[in-house]
């Protein structure tokens, strides 16, 4: 396993989550759409937004952002460079998170998924989040057809 450090995000980390999102995602159009530096640092400048951004080294490796509102909490997004994949980081940043949030009023966290991001569905199935919900044809998938989103959820 490769050692990597973890620490809290900032509003002045958009361009590097935005980065990060784009390295996580890039050809895989049905697991999110690309967020700009702007949107980033916007999305994490609002009330109730918290996340971990990772490092290998010097190197900027991965990420999760989430928003809190009243006793719920949502995973906006999370995503690990490709070449720092399979090496134990998002479920760390994932254990970060959970951690950070039970300090907190929280009482769920939830998270949309595309049905086709089997890695991402076995992460959060591994970490006790159990599918509530099914959005059909949410995301853009393989060869332009559309794909359901999974609704999962994590009593905190």
């Amino acid at each position: 396993m490769t050692v990597f450090d973890l620490r809290p995000v900032t509003p002045f980390d958009g361009e590097v989550i935005a980065a990060l999102h784009r390295l996580g995602f890039e050809g895989r159009p049905e697991f999110g759409e690309m967020w700009g530096p702007d949107a980033v640092s916007q999305i994490l400048s609002m009330p109730g937004t918290s996340g971990f951004l990772a490092h290998s080294g010097e190197t900027p490796s991965g990420f999760i952002m989430l928003r809190e509102a009243a006793d719920e909490a949502e995973i906006l997004s999370l995503a690990i460079a490709t070449e720092h994949r399979r090496r134990g980081m998002a479920r760390s940043l994932l254990s970060a998170a959970l951690e950070d949030l039970s300090t907190r009023a929280g009482r769920r966290l939830f998270l949309e998924v595309s049905e086709e991001n089997l890695a991402a569905l076995a992460l959060y199935e591994a970490g006790g989040f159990l599918r509530v919900g099914r959005r059909e044809a949410y995301y853009r998938g393989s060869n332009g057809r559309r794909v359901a989103a999974l609704v999962l959820e994590r009593r905190l």
